[in-house]
């Protein structure tokens, strides 16, 4: 249990200023009540506020949500870390039963508060054989969830997921290592470009290997392993 004057109160853990707590003191304490147990007890003539945490979602995502409503947030964190619909905001939306824009915006809110992980960037630097560096490049590091998708639009994640995957790297080192097919394929770019042009073939070959209507892939999404952990005993006790 935590004790704070009320200034205190606002500078560490409402962070508001004092005259805004003042001001709407009801809505405040209605806001901490969600994350806190709070007690307030008067002593010599001042208001002190003891805060017990309670072990629920406010505390483990660590961040003001605002207007957002949490069960919304609780139900696309469960169908990430589940990892049974495909994470794009359609899939998402159907899920959860709300619409893919709300998905959209609350994505975007767990992503800028690094709930939801930034891949991390790996730097390649390519030489020649006398020790000179020709290129250096910056790459992604992510993991992809492959699908199918529907006659009807919806999206299928695929089983398998590891022997599509090296499928799709296999055919991709192929072409690119195929200087007759790359020369066959630059004349007829039609002014669309390579990479662009190469990934249909790629997909239309995968399609055919393994019975696709219209296979597709896209980046995996992750929670921050620093609260990972504290979601899953969240989720395991609320069964």
């Amino acid at each position: 249990m935590e004790k704070y004057s009320t200034k205190k109160l606002c500078e560490q853990v409402l962070k508001i200023k004092y005259d805004t707590f003042t001001a709407h003191k009801k809505k405040y304490l209605d806001k901490l009540r969600l994350a806190y147990e709070v007690h307030i007890k008067k002593e010599n003539g001042t208001d002190y506020y003891y805060l017990v945490p309670k072990n629920n979602l406010y505390n483990i995502l660590g961040c003001d949500i605002g207007k957002r409503d949490i069960n919304i947030i609780e139900s696309i964190l469960k169908v990430i870390m589940e990892g049974n619909v495909v994470p794009v905001r359609d899939e998402i939306g159907k899920a959860i039963n709300v619409p893919p824009g709300t998905v959209r915006g609350y994505i975007n809110f767990l992503k800028k508060h690094e709930i939801i992980a930034k891949p991390k960037i790996e730097e390649f630097v390519v030489v020649n054989q006398d020790g000179e560096i020709v290129r250096e490049y910056k790459k992604k590091k992510v993991a992809y969830v492959y699908y199918d998708i529907q006659a009807d639009g919806s999206r299928v994640k695929l089983p398998q997921q590891n022997i599509i995957h090296n499928k799709h790297g296999n055919l991709w080192k192929e072409k690119y290592d195929n200087q007759d097919y790359l020369h066959l394929v630059i004349r007829n770019l039609n002014y669309q470009p390579l990479a662009s042009v190469l990934r249909k073939d790629v997909w239309e070959e995968i399609n055919s290997t393994f019975g696709l209507n219209k296979g597709a892939r896209i980046e995996m999404l992750f929670i921050n392993s620093d609260i990972r952990q504290q979601l899953e005993e969240y989720f395991n006790k609320a069964g």
